[in-house]
């Protein structure tokens, strides 16, 4: 009987199932209001800037210190990390209205971002977008123009 692994199925289907996690994750976030919860029990602003920063920290420090790398080079415990890291940046910014506002504008815009960011970045205009060579330029300069095409 042949493998699985290496057909080409299964490396269509692989990248998809080491990204449900974190889909998913995000689902159970949003669908029992988790960082509502989480708000309301912590409701002393400065314990939880306090509590927010620990967090960043202990999140920052177990994801470089225990890696469980898949064959991908993502951390298997990502989608754990990630869940983390938005409830802690939540728990830092969420009396800072200035903030918020930018974030909830680029949420209203996000499934935009996504569905624009490919054609972009992979299909029509690969080599405007990778001339810069920097990845955090890569990352702005993608992500400020599917920003603004979404919002149009």
């Amino acid at each position: 009987m042949a493998s699985f692994n290496g057909t080409y199925f299964w490396q269509k289907m692989s990248v998809a199932l080491v990204m449900l996690p974190m889909f998913t994750i995000g689902c159970m976030l949003a669908k029992y209001d988790v960082i509502s919860l989480v708000l309301k029990k912590v409701p002393d602003r400065l314990f939880r800037i306090f509590l927010g920063i620990g967090l960043l920290i202990l999140t920052i420090t177990l994801r470089q210190s225990w890696a469980m790398r898949s064959n991908w080079g993502w951390d298997r415990l990502d989608y754990i990390y990630a869940a983390i890291f938005t409830i802690a940046f939540t728990l830092i910014l969420y009396n800072t209205k200035k903030i918020k506002d930018v974030l909830a504008f680029i949420g209203a815009q996000s499934t935009g971002i996504w569905l624009i960011h490919t054609f972009l970045c992979y299909y029509y205009f690969h080599e405007v977008f990778f001339a810069v060579k920097f990845p955090i330029l890569v990352f702005l300069l993608t992500f400020s123009v599917s920003l603004l095409l979404s919002w149009v």
